[in-house]
């Protein structure tokens, strides 16, 4: 059976931040998990002054990824 394992978001500076918690909290290290269903992810202190690109991508248990959201804010 394929699950998700975990979720990035890339920020508009393109750093990668990790779900490291099952409630969704975010970092750029530590260990990635699986985000309960309905967790609460807050990218904050990345935003610029102009629209900003960012991508939530899942990742499964067989190595695929899925891009969930490409958008700009």
């Amino acid at each position: 059976m394929i699950t998700q394992s975990h979720i990035t978001i890339i920020a508009p500076n393109a750093t990668p931040f990790y779900t490291v918690s099952p409630g969704g909290a975010l970092s750029i290290t530590g260990t990635p998990v699986t985000p309960d269903v309905g967790s609460v992810m807050v990218l904050s202190g990345a935003a610029t002054e102009n629209q900003d690109h960012v991508m939530v991508i899942a990742h499964f248990t067989d190595g695929s990824n899925q891009i969930l959201s490409d958008v700009f804010v």
